[in-house]
């Protein structure tokens, strides 16, 4: 199998500080996890950002911070999320592009998310995903349920989206599909026949983050962790996200799956921004 890619998720916009004092907040905080988290073996750092309040942000200059003090130390891919939180405008989401990340979430529709909405109409991924092709930013193209899958396929046939496609289905979200294994299998079975060239990689949350990640790991996909999807190793204990990456690590080394350097994903992937960088 080739080299497994690992995406940390440090923080989220719906895990609080009172749920688990392990929770990044500052950028000095989430630039420290992700360094400790590349190092580690993960290559790519998820991005929300925190007030000082600790609720979800859009600050762009926060998110600035984060990639700065990040890229100053290792050489990680580093993420930033167009999906914000819930209730944040269309502007908010979309102003961190600005900033020229590596890559950043594209998500393929609208769901019911909880008890909440949230909302990526046609109009707005077709503007997300065509600034991230003028910029050369990846998009990470965020399933939530099968629906979604027909969207990717028109958007690629489009244009508005390179192979290879970089995809993350995210499942076990109360609106979309479930975290079970014949679905995550019937998905990417599905991209397959399109014949669309694609990577793909899994997130769940709680309970069903880690069967997740172990079914990505043996079928050739791979595997986003961290505090974001879910903030316990085990029932009762809290994670951090250096936990969390390294239980991934020695799991994949189980089976002899070796861990991917950043070469690997930069190269695989087409990073355009990156395709320059030697380690």
């Amino acid at each position: 199998m080739e080299p497994l890619i690992i995406t940390v998720a440090l923080t989220g916009a719906e895990v609080k500080l009172s749920d688990t004092p392990y929770l990044p907040i500052t950028p000095e905080q989430i630039a420290k996890d992700a360094i400790e988290c590349y190092h580690a073996g993960a290559r790519i750092a998820h991005i929300h950002v925190r007030d000082s309040n600790g609720d979800p942000s859009a600050d762009i200059n926060l998110f600035k911070k984060v990639k700065e003090l990040i890229n100053k130390e290792v050489p990680m891919l580093v993420q930033f999320t167009t999906g914000g939180a819930i209730g944040m405008s269309e502007d908010e989401r979309a102003n961190v592009l600005q900033l020229l990340p590596d890559m950043a979430t594209l998500n393929m529709g609208s769901i019911n998310f909880g008890n909440d909405v949230f909302i990526n109409s046609p109009s707005f991924i077709e503007k997300l995903a065509l600034k991230m092709k003028e910029l050369n930013i990846k998009p990470e193209v965020e399933i939530y349920d099968f629906g979604m899958l027909e969207t990717l396929v028109y958007y690629v046939k489009k244009g508005y989206i390179d192979e290879p496609v970089w995809v993350d289905f995210v499942l076990g979200i109360r609106g979309g599909a479930p975290a079970e294994a014949n679905i995550l299998i019937n998905m990417v079975n599905y991209l397959k026949m399109k014949n669309i060239k694609f990577y793909w990689s899994v997130a769940s949350v709680g309970k069903n983050q880690l069967p997740m990640n172990i079914m990505a790991i043996i079928l050739g996909g791979n595997v986003r962790t961290g505090l974001e999807d879910n903030i316990y190793y085990h029932k009762g204990i809290l994670a951090t996200n250096l936990m969390l990456t390294q239980r991934i690590v020695r799991i994949a080394n189980e089976i002899n799956r070796p861990i991917a350097d950043i070469d690997f994903v930069i190269n695989t992937l087409n990073i355009k921004s990156r395709l320059n960088y030697k380690a």
